[in-house]
């Protein structure tokens, strides 16, 4: 798929030593990954909290659910407990497939936040409507090869949020997903060892992504303890995160 630039996420997955700056509400962090693991969860039935398998009735819509693991419904499948692991900082990157063709899904993250895909002046999207805006279904993003449509960064302590609605006016359907994440350990850079780095990442003189935390009005923001853990809380001569206008202005550009 080549449909005004969407292309399937696998693409767009980083490998081990990949350059990457990662925006938040506060600014942006630079860093490179260290380890990468390919997580795949195909094929995902919708369930409840309860475990049971979602079927949403004709012209129908489907409050909020996590993605929960059908052998123990406590487990979010995207959600990252700690802060690091194995002594580095981690998150997820992926995107979400979807079939059947009649199902629309409109993802909130964090939970119960923001929806993505809303032009900045008209109201807000309406999911328990049917609202065409702010969802995927199987033409943008199918469920055989999810895309970045709706590209998705988590990183530790949030939950994402997903509401469903049935277009199909005359059968039910259950919504089956494709779940397929990068789950990147990464070095995050400090300004006064990587001032140079930073600068041309920045700067787009090196190869980078750049990925947002979050996807809807505004990028998740960056709590306290995931600043401290993932060293930029600006203290003992740990930097904060940063515009990109003064990142690439380090070193004296």
């Amino acid at each position: 798929m080549d449909l005004l630039g969407i292309v399937p996420i696998r693409q767009k997955f980083l490998q081990k030593n990949y350059l990457f700056g990662l925006e938040f509400r506060e600014g942006w962090i630079f860093g490179r990954t260290t380890r990468v693991r390919v997580c795949q969860y195909k094929p995902y039935p919708v369930i409840d909290a309860n475990g049971t398998t979602v079927d949403i009735n004709a012209s129908s819509f489907q409050t909020a659910l996590r993605l929960r693991d059908s052998r123990n419904t406590e487990n979010d499948i995207l959600y990252l407990e700690d802060y690091t692991h194995s002594g580095y900082a981690w998150f997820y990157h992926g995107a979400l497939g979807i079939k059947p063709q009649f199902v629309n899904a409109y993802p909130r993250f964090p939970e119960e936040k923001d929806l993505p895909g809303k032009f900045p002046e008209l109201d807000p999207i309406r999911p328990s409507s049917g609202d065409d805006l702010g969802y995927i279904n199987s033409l943008n993003s199918p469920y055989e090869e999810p895309t970045d449509h709706l590209e998705i960064v988590i990183t530790p302590k949030q939950h994402i949020g997903i509401e469903y609605y049935n277009k199909d006016a005359s059968y039910r359907h259950q919504p089956v997903l494709h779940i397929l994440f990068c789950l990147y350990w990464a070095q995050i850079f400090n300004d006064a060892t990587y001032t140079n780095i930073i600068r041309r990442i920045a700067l787009r003189e090196i190869p980078a992504s750049f990925f947002t935390a979050g996807f809807g009005e505004y990028p998740v923001e960056m709590e306290d303890k995931l600043k401290k853990e993932w060293g930029v809380d600006g203290k003992e001569g740990r930097y904060s995160p940063m515009s990109l206008s003064d990142a690439a202005k380090l070193g004296g550009r």
